[in-house]
This record gives C-alpha cells, sequence and structure tokens, in this order.
C-alpha cells in the first residue's frame, strides 16, 4: 500500500490492494470527505463526523444502481436508499 499524507486541511490518498481514495483531512488530520474506488471497481462517496464515524455514504452497487445511506450521531445506520427497480426501495432503520 502508497499512502502520500499531506498538511492538516488538505488531502491524503491511499493505494492499495483494498481498493484506493482520496480523503479531505481537517485541520485535526482526520479524514472528513472520502472519495474511494472499491478493488471490485465500485466507487463510494462517504462523508464522516469528527469521530471518524461514516455519517452519510452514496455509492453504486455491483450492478451500476445507486445507493444513498445515512447513519445517526452514534454510527449506527438509518436510513437506506436504493434505486435498482422501480420503485426504489427506502428503508427506515430502528436503532438497536
Amino acid at each position: 500500500m502508497l499512502e502520500l499524507r499531506a498538511q492538516a486541511g488538505a488531502v491524503r490518498l491511499v493505494l492499495g490492494s483494498a481498493g484506493s481514495g482520496i480523503a479531505l483531512v481537517d485541520t485535526e488530520k482526520r479524514d472528513r470527505v472520502r472519495l474511494e474506488l472499491r478493488q471490485d471497481g465500485s466507487p463510494i462517496v462517504a462523508l464522516l463526523d469528527e469521530k471518524g464515524l461514516l455519517r452519510c455514504g452514496l455509492t453504486l452497487l455491483s450492478d451500476g444502481s445507486p445507493a444513498l445511506a445515512a447513519a445517526t450521531l452514534e454510527g449506527e445506520l438509518q436510513m437506506k436508499l436504493f434505486v435498482d427497480r422501480k420503485p426504489p426501495r427506502f428503508e427506515l432503520l430502528e436503532p438497536d
């Protein structure tokens, strides 16, 4: 894996066997926005909070259809939207 790190508030680039990505980091050098390309070629855009928890994600599934997910303040998945058929599927999930 090759990882290049930049100054806080800049960009971090990761190239590895599990996929590649680029992240925008905050002044505390924490990833806040990630753009990743997984090993299977599927892309994902992830928004992370100051704790590093995924709060919102947008991806393309293996069949090319888009999916959107959102999580609670604790990082528990709470909402999913899949646009893989008509009508689209929208799921609200109860946190455990």
